[in-house]
């Protein structure tokens, strides 16, 4: 079983966590809109809580190729 050479790179702190760091403020800023905000700011809290969970779903989801 080989591995290929991209899943052998290393790779730097900010590739690794910049996608979860921006799921994370994201969720973050839609809870926070979502308390505080009425009317089009409640949607906009949908939205952004909605999309972490769509990447999240759409990740577990995935056919992984093996």
């Amino acid at each position: 079983m080989t591995m290929t050479a991209e899943r052998r790179r290393i790779r730097s702190l900010g590739e690794v966590f910049a996608m979860p760091i921006l799921l994370g403020l994201l969720s973050a800023i839609g809870l926070v809109v979502a308390l505080l905000g009425d009317d089009i700011w409640d949607a906009v809290g949908w939205v952004g809580l909605g999309i972490p969970l769509l990447v999240a779903a759409w990740y577990m989801l995935r056919p992984t190729g093996r």
